[in-house]
Parts: structure tokens; sequence; C-alpha cells
């Protein structure tokens, strides 16, 4: 928003024009009433030569109690004018103009407020001091105007408190309650269609017929019927709800609140400000009663939650996918890792190795005793909180001791009734450090990945190199491994295999060879070499023999054919029997002869019971 826009938005309510009133300072005007004459804004245009650049700039009349209502950075102290009964507005892009409208809305009420100074003329004769009754008309019975009987509640509710011309104060907020809770029942049936210029009504700010009318408009809303209203009676409304008025429980309050945004709010009668003004108050209302986080982050600022979850991710990114990590990277970085040539061109594993950098940083403890999150984002900063401001809500509880998270990076707290919320602020980010390690990260990775477009290493991001490093060359090796040919052994198929031979050698002899096996076999066979232990691994007497005799450099070429053996057959037996303790074959045949491996042979002898 800037001053222009105000300027004309006075002009369009208000009927009130711009007015430099002084030559030598062109930069600077007023918005004053028409009627009584009192500035609600001293317009401020001037160069800042910093910056280079002009700024816009306004005190408005209101006092430093309002602008506390608005959580906005562009609200200050007044510039140039003095005193609590002045505000500041600075006019840039984060300026919201709805509010601008509505501190200028009460400005004007306040310069409205007239001041006279009324002189009786002395009609007695100059030279008579004698005392003289002036005849006055009697009224025309015909033409008197018959006034509508004032309801007898209203009259009491009146009477409860006197008027005070402040709004934000803490009795004020009282007298709201107090008042509102004798009038909860309270119904009429007077419609009122005019408008209240100020969005910040209380009952004490409106005349009898506008009284009138908003307890019929709030009789026919508690009944089902939704007609559209004056800003200020929705805000009474709001703020009755906020007070328990009405409801019998913070509960029902809430739920109330929802029947209003989805009948009301949400069908055309109130604009998209004020639905994010009232979800900000039913979320601050779920904190304040401690109603379930879930309930509360229904109508908390989307971006202040997605802000949140960012740091989630980045603090703790062990817990988190790839993908995640390197969204949360991305929220924060933007453009900057977007068109980088390794997102360009290998977006998979540029994803993947941006995220376990960052997840080697954060396993690490660096400078000062923190982790890489730690040194970009701070710690959680504790910064005071005011629930509910802007509002009439009136706190009757005595709070201590309140800790209420509504995510694992928001906390709100409260001693003695004062609270605070703890978050990750854009206050405490080392924005420097964190792009530091994204630029020495993208400069290895294009190397790496030989993506092209490299860029210059920088003496100040030294720090993040053994980082990136170390993620490359793990990634190289995985690489690497991944590339080796892979050779799987199925232990299941070697007894058919020894089938199937065995039944190949009995199909290549002879009826005598046949003869002389089964002698063979019904002779008992030799005694199994003694040993000084027993083996550990599951052999038979010949499997044995043989192994003994290939330990002490010997073949076992003459058992073989003693016992009429393949060889292939042979050796996959004692590999079978070796391989659990083992893991590997420890004989090889070739040409029909067996040969240990050199690399078992102690484990061999060891396992067969020797030293």
């Amino acid at each position: 928003m800037q001053l222009a826009d105000l300027a004309a938005y006075a002009k369009e309510k208000y009927q009130i024009a711009e007015r430099r009133i002084w030559e030598s300072f062109p930069g600077f005007s007023v918005l004053s009433d028409p009627t009584t004459g009192k500035w609600a804004a001293l317009l401020i245009r001037q160069w800042d030569e910093n910056a280079g650049e002009g700024i816009e700039l306004c005190d408005l009349r209101g006092g430093n109690e309002l602008a506390s209502g608005f959580p906005f950075s562009f609200i200050t102290k007044p510039f140039r004018m003095k005193g609590n009964g002045w505000i500041g507005v600075r006019f840039d892009e984060s300026t919201d103009a709805k509010a601008v409208q509505i501190l200028f809305d009460y400005a004007m009420t306040l310069a409205r407020q007239p001041g006279y100074t009324v002189v009786l003329e002395d009609r007695a004769p100059a030279k008579s001091s004698a005392y003289q009754e002036t005849p006055l008309p009697h009224p025309d019975p015909g033409q008197e105007k018959k006034r509508a009987p004032i309801p007898e509640q209203i009259h009491k509710m009146r009477r409860l408190f006197g008027y005070g011309a402040g709004y934000y104060y803490t009795d004020e907020r009282k007298k709201f309650y107090l008042q509102g809770m004798f009038m909860k029942d309270y119904e009429d049936d007077q419609p009122w269609d005019g408008v209240v210029d100020s969005y910040y009504a209380t009952y004490g700010l409106l005349n009898t017929k506008q009284l009138r009318g908003y307890f019929t408009w709030r009789t026919a809303l508690r009944k089902g019927v939704f007609r559209p209203a004056n800003d200020c009676f929705v805000s009474i409304y709001l703020n009755e709800l906020l007070n328990q008025i009405g409801a019998e429980s913070p509960r029902d309050s809430l739920q109330k609140m929802r029947d209003f945004e989805e009948k009301y709010v949400k069908t055309g009668c109130a604009d998209e400000w004020f639905l994010k003004k009232m979800h900000r108050w039913m979320m601050e209302f779920a904190i304040l009663y401690g109603l379930h986080p879930e309930e509360a982050r229904q109508y908390a600022d989307p971006a202040m939650l997605a802000r949140d979850g960012t740091m989630a991710v980045l603090r703790s990114p062990e817990e988190h996918a790839d993908e995640e990590v390197f969204s949360a990277l991305l929220s924060v970085a933007k453009e900057k890792l977007t068109f980088s040539s390794v997102m360009l061109k290998c977006p998979k594993e540029g994803k993947a190795l941006f995220s376990k950098a960052w997840k080697r940083g954060c396993a690490e403890t660096g400078l000062c005793g923190k982790n890489l999150f730690a040194q970009c984002f701070g710690d959680m900063a504790p910064f005071p909180w005011r629930p509910l401001a802007g509002s009439m809500y009136w706190e009757r509880r005595k709070l201590d001791k309140i800790k209420y998270q509504l995510n694992a990076c928001r906390i709100y707290l409260c001693s003695n009734g004062e609270w605070q919320v703890c978050s990750y602020e854009t206050l405490y980010f080392d924005r420097d450090r964190f792009f530091g390690f994204l630029h020495e990260t993208d400069r290895q990775l294009r190397v790496y990945l030989k993506t092209g477009h490299p860029l210059k290493e920088k003496a100040r991001e030294a720090w993040a190199k053994p980082f990136v490093s170390a993620v490359i060359e793990e990634d190289r090796r995985e690489k690497e491994e991944a590339a080796k040919p892979k050779i799987v052994l199925n232990l299941g198929g070697l007894e058919q295999i020894r089938r199937d031979a065995l039944a190949t050698r009995d199909s290549l002899l002879t009826d005598e060879e046949k003869r002389e096996m089964a002698e063979a076999e019904e002779t008992p066979a030799p005694p199994a070499p003694e040993i000084s232990g027993a083996p550990a691994v599951p052999l038979d007497g010949i499997q044995l023999k043989m192994l003994r005799a290939l330990l002490a450099g010997e073949s076992a070429d003459g058992i073989i054919r003693e016992h009429r053996l393949l060889p292939s057959v042979a050796a996959d037996g004692i590999n079978e029997a070796f391989f659990e303790a083992i893991g590997d074959s420890i004989v090889e045949e070739s040409n029909g002869s067996l040969t240990l491996m050199d690399d078992y042979a102690d484990d061999v002898s060891r396992l067969l019971g020797g030293s």
C-alpha cells in the first residue's frame, strides 16, 4: 500500500482532500476532519540518501494502545507527532491496506469528537440589570415526533458503567464482558440498516438504535438466520464468543465461530482479510483454553506452519527421506537450487547428494559445539506473545506455568500471566552460512557429476568442504561396488548335481566294474586316521583322508581312484561340509585333481582338530 492509496480511501469514504499546508515542506500533508478541523493523519514523503530511494510514512491519530492490538511490523511509534495519542505507519510492500484503513477509521472517529466554546448572548438592555424572562413558544402537538420507548434492559446496561473514550484498556475489556453477560439472553425486534464507520465498536460506542439493531441481528443469528450486517456488529458478536457470552464452554464458543465462518464469512458476507483475522483469534483462543493442538492448527497461518515444518525436517534430517530433506532445503533456498546445473541435468542424484551432505553436517559438531542446523538457524528463541490482541477478550483466570506445544518447532509458555512463544525466527538465521553450504555443495557436485558450468571455490566456504567430499567419496564407493559382478551360490542345487553325477558314472561303468564296486562297498572301510580332536565339520572317513593328504602337501588322486569317485563330486561334498564354518569353497577341482586353497589351510587344520 502507498500513501496515495490512503489519500484515495479518505477522499472516497470521508470526502477529505489531502492538504499541503507548508510550502517549505512539500513532502508533508495532512488529512483532517472537515467539521472539527482536527488532523486524522500526517502524511510524510522523504528521500532516503542511504537507500537511494523515497520512503513514505504516516502518523495516525489513535494511540499506542490501539497499535498494540495489531501484530504488524509496519506499525511503529509516531515519526513526527508527540505523545501517546499517535501511532506511526511505514508504507512498503508489507503494509496491509485493510489494517491501515481500519486504523484510519478509528483516527477519524477520534478526530470527529467536537470541542466547542459556546457564548450565550446577553440581550438585556445595557442600562437595566433587572431579570427579564423571555417567553418560549409552545411546541405544536401535531408536529411533535414520537420516539420509540427504550427497553429497560438497555437502560440498565448503560447504567452499569460510565462512558470512556478508551478502547483497548483493560477496564474497557472488563466492561465489555460484564455488559455482554448482562445482555447474553436479550432479544430484540428493531432492525437497523445504517452504517457504523468504526470497525472497533463496543456496546458503549453504539447509540440506542444501533444497539437495538445489533441485538435484533444477533437474535436472528442465534435462530439460524445469517443476514449481512455492519462489520462492527460482526466484531461485537465474535468478541462475545471469545468471552464465552452465549456459549456453554470454550469448545462451544469455538464451534459457534466455525458455524459463523461457514454460514456467514464463506458465503461472501465478509472478505478474505476478515477471515484471516478471525482464524488467528480462533487459533489463539484454542491455545488459551488448552484445546487439542490439532484443533488449533486448523486455524493457524499456513505459511507459519509450513515454515515450522521445514525447520523440523532440517533439524532432524536423519528421521526423514532424502526427498523430504531436499524439499525443506529448497523451501529456504528457493531459486538458489532450482536453476543449478546439477538439478537441471541430474535431478535424482542431485537431490540425494544435497540431502546426504546436509545430514552429514547435522550429524557432526562444529563451530561453538553446534551442528550445521544450529549454526544456520540458531535455537528456538522466546518472544513476547499477546493472545487475542485487538479483541475485547477479558482474561478472568489466573494463568501460570502453562506449556502448550503447537508443533515440533512452536511452543507457547505462560508464567505469571505473561505469555511467550518459542520458535525459529528469521531474525536469528545465518543466511550467509546456509547459502555458503549450498554453494560449496553445488560446486563439488557439478565437478563430480560432470554437469558443466563450474562454480568458483570460495575460501570462506572451506568449512563445508569435508561434509561434501565425504558424501561424494561414499557415493563413488557404492557405485563401484554395484558395478562388480555378483556370484550367487545355490547350495540347494548341489545335491541334485551330485545325484546326476553318480547316475552318469554308473551309466559309464562296465558290469565287471560294477561288481568290483559292490564288493568294495561290502568291505569295511579302513579306520579314520587319528587326530588330536574331533572334526568341527560333518565329514566322512574318505573326505577326512583326502583333506589330511592335501594338508600334508600330498595328492588326493590315489584316494579318489581307490574309491572310484568323481573329482568334481568329491570337491562339492567337501566344500558343502565346510561352507557353514568358513563361508567359502576350500578346495578346487582342476583336470581331475583337488587343490586346497592356501588362504584356508590354517582354518581347515584347526577345524579338523589340528593346531
